[in-house]
């Protein structure tokens, strides 16, 4: 059974579909939002399509598809047959389902899509001189990516967002390094597959001792005990307490005139991206406390 219904805000379900045939295994397949009950495509629950009674049901919508298991008793969100956003992660394909006599159901993805996008960080903190040898280390993760053999034939071009992490001497001249790397980004082509850089971003941080710089009054304190909090309890009371602040802010943000033909769907930010976010900036703030260098604030 297929429905097709165009976008809108109630519930497609609200009018029953066909009741499944006595001795027949139906499957349904529809084009709604599982996830948010005010959303103007389609909006589903779980119980509704329980309710129709049908053995499976399979969606669309959203791209990045659902990892195809052996109980498929829940609805699965099939995904694009191929990424066509650098945010739509995870192997694309079509699903092949199979019913057998006895009307079990089964269904594997077939990882035929030519292109993949992988949202990978990558540490460069252990480097002799993080900043002069960034390059060189994102070639040669990209190759050891491309070697590993867990590729589909069908796979032509690998592509990441990368974020360089890791605690470094003098994290300003590794955001110095990344910003050159953004005028030419790395790639490289072996074997068939090309490996290639869509975006990168700089998270390195200085070498901070936060809980020796917590235990003092002064910003740069201030500033650990926070990070602290939003690392080591995130659901604790104060981390939800700075965290609803950020989202008051990042909501008064996004609600701007110039962001009102965007969808509002892509202007929200999630729990976790948010308390990312914040740590991110919180210790971009410490690291410009520690001066010049910003790094090495508060070691022993």
């Amino acid at each position: 059974m297929v429905l097709s219904p165009p976008a809108l805000s109630r519930s497609p379900l609200e009018t029953p579909p066909p009741a499944p045939l006595p001795g027949e295994v139906t499957l349904g397949l529809l084009h709604g939002d599982l996830f948010d009950p005010h959303s103007s495509y389609a909006p589903v629950s779980r119980d509704g399509l329980r309710a129709a009674g049908y053995a499976a049901w399979f969606l669309g919508h959203i791209h990045r598809p659902d990892p195809v298991t052996h109980d498929i008793g829940h609805p699965l969100y099939l995904g694009s047959l191929t990424p066509l956003d650098p945010g739509e992660t995870c192997r694309h394909g079509p699903v092949l389902v199979t019913v057998d006599a006895s009307g079990g159901i089964t269904a594997r993805r077939l990882p035929l899509a030519p292109l993949r996008w992988e949202h990978t960080d990558l540490s460069c903190g252990d480097l002799d001189d993080p900043a002069a040898g960034l390059g060189s280390h994102i070639l040669r993760f990209l190759l050891d990516r491309i070697r590993d053999g867990d590729h589909p034939a069908a796979l032509s071009g690998l592509g990441f967002r990368l974020t360089i992490t890791g605690r470094v001497a003098r994290p300003a001249e590794v955001r110095a390094a990344v910003a050159q790397l953004e005028n030419e980004l790395p790639r490289v082509d072996e074997g068939g597959v090309l490996a290639f850089v869509e975006k990168i971003r700089c998270a390195v941080t200085g070498r901070h001792d936060l809980t020796a710089l917590a235990r003092g009054d002064d910003p740069a304190g201030l500033l650990a005990s926070v990070i602290l909090a939003l690392q080591d309890d995130p659901r604790g009371e104060r981390a939800a307490e700075l965290l609803q602040k950020a989202e008051e802010r990042m909501t008064r943000l996004a609600n701007r005139p110039e962001y009102t033909l965007l969808d509002p769907q892509r202007r929200r930010v999630d729990p976790e991206t948010l308390r990312r976010i914040t740590i991110d900036q919180a210790l971009r703030l410490l690291d410009a406390l520690a001066g010049p260098e910003g790094g090495d604030h508060g070691t022993a």
